[in-house]
């Protein structure tokens, strides 16, 4: 009996320490589409917002916070939840742990408006495209002449096989590939895969995607929509910035504190200087 109460209170600190859900890819294809669409919005502001005393369960925090967002302007209509659940790191199932949660002051309709990545990147400006996977906050960030147009969350490799750093390119691509790192008897099917280090097969693909945690065997997973949209809008030779190590614990890509949310990513001054990863692992 102790055994097993000792087993249920770990399997509820592991939760409470590491669980903030997956990304529900289907239901965050709306909120992932509205990007690209022309040059990047300014970004938005954020408040911090606590959850009232009075809502004591996890369905009042829910509606209070379901409220509290409504009344705020900007559209993204039924989309609103969801840029909070991807802001925060957290599906709302998970929004319980929280105290306080970062929340736009308005709510435009370019996912782009949200994103930590500055909407443009004077540095990158001569380069026609490049992608920028930054370990740190586990997320991803594709300019064009150093405009962005597309941001999103990713989960790379985990401590034990954690995806190398430096400056990559992106080379072969495959719709529907198996992964050599399945166990004996199953298969793990990966889809719109884009390899950018062939040397330890190293590719960006779709899979199930966790909102905050470093899961992977070395590579790079994103969303259904995110990993089909870079199928198509990289080309082979787009350079691929593999930055900064893994965070401690949780990912987050806000720093909330003051009366606001500040981005923790950090962009190279000189992006063709960062070192050549496929030669050695160092980090930027």
């Amino acid at each position: 009996m102790k055994e097993k109460l000792m087993t249920v209170l770990l399997m509820l600190a592991a939760i409470g320490t590491y669980g903030q859900g997956y990304v529900d890819q289907k239901a965050m294809a709306d909120v992932f589409q509205l990007q690209g669409m022309g040059k990047a919005p300014e970004p938005v502001q954020w408040h911090l917002y606590t959850f009232p005393k009075s809502a004591k369960t996890a369905k009042a925090r829910l509606v209070a916070l379901q409220h509290h967002i409504d009344s705020l302007p900007g559209t993204m209509g039924t989309n609103r939840l969801g840029v909070v659940e991807l802001s925060n790191r957290a599906t709302k199932g998970y929004f319980a742990q929280k105290t306080q949660l970062a929340v736009p002051n308005v709510f435009p309709d370019d996912f782009r408006a949200y994103s930590p990545y500055p909407a443009y990147w004077r540095e990158a400006e001569s380069l026609p495209k490049i992608f920028v996977i930054d370990k740190y906050t586990q997320t991803f960030g594709a300019y064009e002449g150093g405009n962005l147009v597309r941001w999103g969350l990713v989960s790379s490799g985990k401590d034990a096989t954690e995806t190398p750093g430096g400056r990559f390119a992106f080379g072969w691509k495959q719709e529907t590939r198996n992964s050599s790192e399945a166990p004996e008897g199953e298969t793990w099917q990966l889809r719109w895969v884009y390899n950018f280090f062939p040397q330890r097969g190293i590719h960006v693909h779709q899979y199930s995607l966790p909102v905050a945690q470093a899961v992977s065997h070395g590579c790079v997973r994103m969303s259904e929509t995110e990993a089909k949209w870079n199928y198509s809008w990289a080309d082979k030779g787009t350079p691929v910035l593999v930055i900064n190590g893994n965070p401690y614990g949780l990912a987050s890509h806000w720093d909330l504190s003051g009366d606001g949310a500040f981005s923790k990513v950090i962009l190279p001054f000189d992006p063709m200087g960062v070192p050549d990863g496929t030669k050695s692992v160092a980090m930027y």
